[in-house]
């Protein structure tokens, strides 16, 4: 079945970058996940920055498993996984886990247990925050 990544009711156009392939059943699953968490959704894709959108994500459901569909949705972009590891960085903590589900699929989840206030701009304190790490490590290296 033809889907919108982001519907329409949330904002999403009919442009082929925000339509996807879904077979029925995923399709169906989507449409019930996302009918029960709309306004909650709505707020989180307001966001710019894709760390903030899968962080607040997190923040509303804190304590409690996001599963990774959903966190993939309001990233919409290919390296969330990457993005959502970032978050530590911040001092968050993030635990992870699997579970098979009754069709056989194992779906992970994410889940927030500790988070600290945004800085100004998250992308770019994180990008920083590597390039920092990186000149450090390599000064390490060179003093061994």
């Amino acid at each position: 079945q033809v889907d919108h990544k982001i519907p329409q009711t949330w904002g999403g156009t009919n442009d082929p970058d925000n339509l996807w392939a879904l077979c029925a059943e995923c399709n169906h699953g989507k449409k019930n996940l996302f009918e029960s968490k709309d306004e909650h959704i709505k707020t989180v894709l307001a966001y710019p920055s894709v760390h903030m959108r899968i962080g607040e994500l997190l923040k509303l459901n804190y304590g409690k498993p996001v599963s990774s569909t959903l966190i993939d949705f309001v990233a919409n972009q290919d390296d969330w996984k990457k993005r959502a590891r970032e978050l530590r960085y911040l001092g968050w903590e993030i635990s992870t886990s699997r579970e098979k589900q009754s069709n056989g699929r194992v779906v992970s989840s994410y889940q927030l247990n500790k988070f600290t206030d945004w800085p100004e701009d998250p992308t770019r304190w994180i990008r920083q925050y590597e390039k920092d790490r990186e000149i450090k490590n390599k000064a390490d290296e060179s003093d061994e």
